[in-house]
């Protein structure tokens, strides 16, 4: 029994688990962020406090796109719309999105999870404890998405 208990204790404390890795565990830190542009319904470019500018992807919905590339056509197909229809909607996901960041500017935060295949910075926007993600679901009609990798 001894033996079992100390290689036990053996073992957990060669984990990966000190003060610099807690993060891993908890919530991401959130990173203070202005943005400066907003593409569609569900990317943004921003600037960070550091004056890096980044491409941001808003995780968990996607938009409607605003332009004929090869998405919106798979878009159209898939719900069952004319082309026309889809960049409306793709529109109007941009005129909220955007319209929420022009009175809303001040204090926006990212919380970061990792980098998509364009190398855009894949995450969730909070204004306050407001999550942006979810208010473009409900507000900018952009439906739920799981983002599957690179």
């Amino acid at each position: 029994m001894k033996q079992s208990v100390f290689f036990i204790i053996l073992i957990l404390s060669f984990l990966p688990f000190n003060s610099a890795n807690k993060s891993a565990f908890a919530r991401s830190e959130l990173i203070k962020i202005e943005i400066i542009k907003v593409y569609d319904g569900d990317t943004v470019r921003a600037k960070t406090t550091e004056n890096k500018e980044i491409s941001i992807r808003l995780i968990g919905i996607d938009c409607f796109e605003v332009s004929l590339i090869d998405r919106a056509y798979k878009q159209a197909y898939l719900e069952n719309l004319s082309i026309e229809e889809v960049l409306k909607r793709g529109i109007e996901s941009k005129k909220i999105l955007h319209d929420f960041f022009k009175t809303n500017n001040n204090d926006i935060f990212l919380e970061s999870h990792g980098l998509d295949k364009y190398g855009r910075t894949l995450g969730i926007l909070y204004s306050g404890n407001m999550n942006i993600n979810k208010y473009m679901k409900c507000k900018g009609k952009c439906p739920k998405y799981i983002y599957k990798g690179k």
